[in-house]
């Protein structure tokens, strides 16, 4: 038997033939010097960095100033502290002297009250005429010195006014 014809024979490697006849108008690919991705961006970045720099700078110049500032407040609060401590001491110290001269001076005029007392008593017990025991006496001496009786006249007004 003979041999078929493929129908498909005449499209065989079309891919190769199609690039075979589209060659002639391919142009060559010059190789083109291309610059580094970003090369523009590059003066910018470091400017940037120097801002960055100046920036970090201050950053660091303005904690240093925050820092000496809580260090001053410390030192501040601490000076006042001490002042208030040694003020209340001060203050305690003056209470104690005047509870102490107070004191002292209430014994000195317990002790001249006593001493002026005593004066007292010796002059008059030599301007007094020299006491009888008599029963008088001891009647008055004790009627002076003892306590009054209650006085019921209140009490006994107001259950007669209750009872009228």
């Amino acid at each position: 038997m003979p041999r078929q014809k493929n129908a498909f024979a005449h499209k065989k490697n079309t891919n190769e033939n199609n690039q075979n006849k589209n060659s002639y108008q391919k142009k060559p690919e010059v190789i083109q010097e291309q610059p580094e991705p970003f090369e523009d961006l590059i003066p910018r970045i470091e400017r940037l960095e120097a801002k960055f720099d100046e920036f970090d700078s201050s950053i660091l110049e303005v904690r240093k100033r925050m820092e000496q500032y809580a260090k001053e407040r410390e030192e501040e609060k601490r000076q006042e502290e001490l002042e208030r401590v040694e003020a209340e001491k001060a203050e305690k110290a003056a209470e104690e002297a005047a509870e102490e001269a107070r004191i002292a001076a209430e014994k000195a005029a317990e002790k001249e009250a006593n001493k002026e007392s005593q004066k007292e008593n010796e002059g008059s017990k030599e301007n007094q005429a020299p006491e009888k025991n008599s029963k008088d006496s001891n009647k008055n001496k004790n009627s002076n010195n003892s306590a009054k009786p209650f006085n019921n006249s209140n009490k006994n007004n107001k259950n007669k006014k209750r009872y009228k």
